[in-house]
Parts: structure tokens; C-alpha cells; sequence
């Protein structure tokens, strides 16, 4: 049978005798250890799968700011003494679950500048400091406003009914 280019491989035809069963044992003992299965005594961390998940949690984060331009301080040992057992069965993806954040947002990943806090909490907090929070002073209907709230005070209306306002532009004939 002729390969891709035409030519027929150089073991064409070639037969092997059956193995025998010392020789199958052999050929099993070399390969044994030789990346085949799980070998727990060669693991960083051993057999626990909490500082397993542990660190593979702290290279995720130490590489995520890392890739954000933000010095990292944290060495595993701190990391796993900040998450005690409690807290690392309360993380997930919930506004309600736990995670690490810094307290300075400016300041490095270390002991010393890191929470724990819920993520809502978290979200809120970082909306807050990155500007996204701050209102701007606006005009409507020729007076000027701090911001929405203010304009919700001295109309006496709802918050959405001031955004929507604002929004189709009502009044500003």
C-alpha cells in the first residue's frame, strides 16, 4: 500500500512474534511510574486537596495581577493562613460568597492590604473608587444640579422618574 508520497513504509509486511508473558511483565515494569496515573508522593502539596485547590487558586490570582500590572507580595503560606477552612468553603460566584481584595486599591497584594469581603460588598466598593459612583453636575430646565439626587430632592419625584427625564430630555423645551 503505497503512503502519501507514494512510497510504501518500511515496515510493511513485517511480522513480530506473539509476546510471551515474561516479557509483557517486563515491558509493564519499565513503563510503571512513566507518567501513567496519578502519583500522589510526587505532588507539591501531597494528598490533601484543599492546599491542592488552595494553590491552584493562588497562581490563578498571582498570574490574573500579574496580567493587570499589580505588584504581588503574597507568598503561599500567607495566602493560606488569610483563608482559614470557614471562609474557603464560603467562596463562589454569588454576590453573598466570600473573595480577597485589597483594602488600598492602589497599594500591592500583600498581608497587610488584603480583605476578605463578600463580592457584592466588593463590586460596590471598587465602583466607588473607580469614579463610576461619583455624580457629575448637570443642567435641567435652566438650574443647575449636583446630580440626580439632587434634582430627585427638589422636584419631589423618584429616582428613575428624574433618570427618565433626563434621559427623553422632558421639559427642556
Amino acid at each position: 500500500m503505497p503512503g502519501r508520497k507514494g512510497s510504501i513504509p518500511w515496515n510493511k509486511g513485517i511480522k513480530t512474534e506473539p509476546w510471551s508473558e515474561e516479557k509483557k511483565q517486563r515491558h509493564s515494569l519499565l513503563r510503571m511510574g512513566k507518567g501513567i496515573g496519578p502519583r500522589p508522593n510526587q505532588w507539591k502539596w501531597g494528598t490533601d486537596r484543599d492546599l491542592r485547590d488552595k494553590n491552584t487558586a493562588f497562581l490563578k490570582a498571582r498570574c490574573q495581577a500579574k496580567y493587570r500590572q499589580e505588584e504581588w507580595r503574597l507568598t503561599f503560606p500567607e495566602y493560606d493562613a488569610i483563608w482559614n477552612e470557614h471562609d474557603w468553603a464560603r467562596r463562589g460566584i454569588q454576590s453573598h460568597c466570600i473573595c480577597m481584595s485589597r483594602e488600598d486599591m492602589a497599594g500591592p497584594w500583600s498581608k497587610d492590604n488584603v480583605i476578605l469581603i463578600q463580592r457584592g460588598k466588593n463590586a460596590r466598593r471598587q465602583h466607588r473608587n473607580l469614579g463610576g459612583g461619583k455624580e457629575r453636575p448637570f443642567t435641567y430646565q435652566g438650574r443647575q444640579f449636583k446630580g440626580i439626587h439632587d434634582m430627585v430632592e427638589y422636584h419631589n419625584i423618584s429616582y428613575q422618574t428624574a433618570r427618565n427625564w433626563l434621559r427623553f430630555k422632558k421639559g427642556d423645551e
